[in-house]
């Protein structure tokens, strides 16, 4: 309720395209998707995807963190082609953007192993792992975890890459 209120207020008094309106559009998306309600978090996701794109441009780090967001549901959805379509595209913009060794790089890779786990491809999802571990991802223990990844649980190569993920958080 308070997040809704806090977005109908800035649109109030910011207009619907200002950033902060858009960042509070983001918040709320991600809360709905927090709570499986990934209808609602897709139709939010998207428009903020579309507003960013037009009012702060295609390369903006806030635009590639929205189409991150809308391809993570539509990979939670099954929509598994556009979901690596939007990946594949923010990955290549992260890295012109960022640069190689920003940590969405590694967070745009890890959500492209996810991806390949949820489609039953267990060597895609590993070399996508690697070269997020590679690329400085270091959260371990989402890994081990994750559900998207419940298919590696118990290979070899999944968890080593587990364990050098543990070596890069220290």
């Amino acid at each position: 309720k308070l997040h809704r209120e806090t977005l109908d207020s800035l649109r109030r008094i910011l207009g619907d395209d200002h950033p902060r309106t858009l960042e509070a559009m983001n918040e709320l998306a991600y809360l709905f998707d927090d709570q499986g309600r990934n209808a609602e978090a897709e139709a939010l996701y998207s428009d903020t995807l579309a507003r960013r794109r037009r009012v702060l441009g295609e390369d903006h780090p806030s635009t590639l963190t929205s189409m991150n967001n809308l391809a993570n549901i539509y990979a939670v959805e099954g929509r598994h082609a556009e979901a690596e379509a939007l990946f594949l595209e923010s990955l290549q913009k992260v890295r012109r953007v960022l640069g190689e060794n920003h940590p969405d790089v590694a967070n745009t890779l890890y959500n492209l192993g996810c991806l390949a786990s949820l489609r039953g491809d267990r060597k895609g999802a590993l070399d996508w792992l690697d070269q997020a571990v590679t690329h400085g991802y270091s959260h371990w223990d989402v890994m081990a975890k994750d559900s998207d990844l419940k298919r590696l649980h118990g290979d070899p190569a999944f968890d080593a890459i587990v364990a050098r993920a543990k070596k890069n958080a220290g």
